[in-house]
């Protein structure tokens, strides 16, 4: 199919199957014939923000940092992760492991990716998160299936 270049005016062929695509006849003539400057052209080229304007930006920050966010749940998230990569955690999970023999519980399926499961939930039985009879190994697709996987069924 033969086209012409938006930029130049040259007629080119183009391949029907990438016909709707091509509106230039070059890269060159792209490059000269774009709306939105990009590098050395762009007008903000070179030109650093005043350290008033950084000053605001960083306050923004800083007014949505922490317990002033909408999203604060009283720094909860940053205890789970130190629990969860614990030593005596990972020891848990291990302990699973072995005792399962490295054994999907749900399907009986071996050598795929295992996870352990918590039978009763992780969050809401602080006492039971480190006791072995509160564990099972499951494969991914089986600990899917959970009714408290990822926190289903609050």
């Amino acid at each position: 199919m033969i086209k012409q270049c938006l930029y130049c005016g040259e007629k080119f062929y183009v391949y029907d199957c990438i016909s709707h695509l091509r509106k230039h006849c070059s890269k060159k003539c792209f490059l000269k014939n774009r709306v939105y400057p990009i590098g050395k052209d762009h007008p903000r080229f070179g030109k650093k923000h005043s350290e008033e304007t950084k000053l605001k930006m960083r306050m923004n920050r800083v007014d949505i940092s922490g317990s002033k966010n909408p999203n604060w749940r009283g720094g909860i998230q940053e205890y789970n992760y130190k629990v969860r990569n614990s030593d005596e955690y990972k020891n848990w999970r291990n302990a699973i492991f072995k005792r399962d023999n490295y054994i999907c519980q749900g399907c009986g399926q071996k050598g795929c990716k295992l996870e352990v499961h918590h039978i009763k939930k992780f969050s809401q039985h602080p006492d039971l998160r480190f006791d072995l009879y509160n564990g099972t190994t499951l494969c991914h697709e089986c600990h899917k299936k959970t009714d408290n996987y990822r926190n289903r069924g609050l």
